[in-house]
């Protein structure tokens, strides 16, 4: 992937037009990162998107997608975020309702905007993109980072039925292409990863008391320690011991984490 990718880069050098080295850098950024080399895709997605310039939207869009991916990956999640707001900002003025190019760049805005911890956001943007993707013919691997993504997200919003059938759909999309890349490798991860959470969630059901689970869901309104332990019969000192037990296996520091940990888990 990435030799054939390189050896038409050397063909193309000295070539006329700096527009031919570009389409050629991007297909050597997209090659690269396929296989794991994200510092190659880097170089030469940066290289691409110097020379694309504001009459070649398709170009920059398909760059720009690509880079906020990286990006993504790399940690650097402001450059992902505005790389992925500049490609959405030409889709809509250029590109048609439900084109390959609009659902690409849903899936890389709903990838960063996980990693910014906006569930939500990014749950809503990975779902538009992979539904116009799922009624197309069209290339594979933005699907797939699509379908990575949003499971790890319905995994955090404890879906995680939601996660494995995604995963599944994915494994599906991979047995079609012999030479997948790095997406076998990365669902495998997933699915570890899936797993251990579930192992997590059970041990966390297992030792939280009857008792701290009155207690937790009591966390929903504002009554004091105080007021809890009267709902409850309890002194307020059994009440803090309670709390601080909870904190401790939820791993939270607060009442308002406690709560959200828990509806992940589907404590509560």
């Amino acid at each position: 992937m990435v030799a054939a990718a390189s050896r038409a880069a050397e063909l193309e050098s000295g070539q006329d037009g700096p527009w031919r080295m570009a389409l050629v850098k991007m297909a050597l950024g997209q090659s690269s990162y396929l296989s794991g080399d994200v510092s190659t895709a880097r170089k030469s997605l940066d290289e691409a998107i110097a020379v694309i310039t504001a009459d070649q939207p398709l170009w920059r869009i398909g760059a720009l997608y690509l880079l906020s991916v990286v990006a993504t990956d790399e940690g650097r999640l402001d450059e992902a975020e505005s790389r992925a707001s500049e490609a959405r900002s030409l889709v809509e003025r250029f590109m048609p309702r439900g084109s390959s190019e609009t659902s690409a760049v849903s899936i890389a805005l709903g990838r960063v905007l996980a990693k910014l911890g906006r569930l939500e956001e990014a749950q809503t943007e990975l779902e538009k993109g992979l539904s116009a993707r799922r009624s197309q013919d069209v290339n594979p691997w933005p699907t797939l980072l699509g379908l990575l993504a949003l499971a790890r997200v319905r995994a955090a919003r404890g879906d995680r039925g939601e996660a494995r059938a995604l995963l599944r759909e994915a494994w599906d999309v991979v047995d079609a292409y012999p030479d997948a890349g790095i997406f076998p490798a990365l669902l495998e991860q997933q699915e570890r990863e899936l797993s251990k959470r579930r192992q997590r969630e059970a041990a966390l059901t297992e030792v939280l008391t009857n008792r701290e689970l009155d207690v937790l869901r009591l966390f929903e309104g504002d009554d004091s320690y105080r007021q809890i332990g009267q709902s409850l019969y309890v002194s307020v000192n059994t009440v803090k011991t309670h709390v601080r037990s909870i904190f401790r296996k939820l791993g939270v520091t607060s009442r308002h984490e406690a709560l959200e940990r828990a509806r992940e888990k589907a404590l509560i």
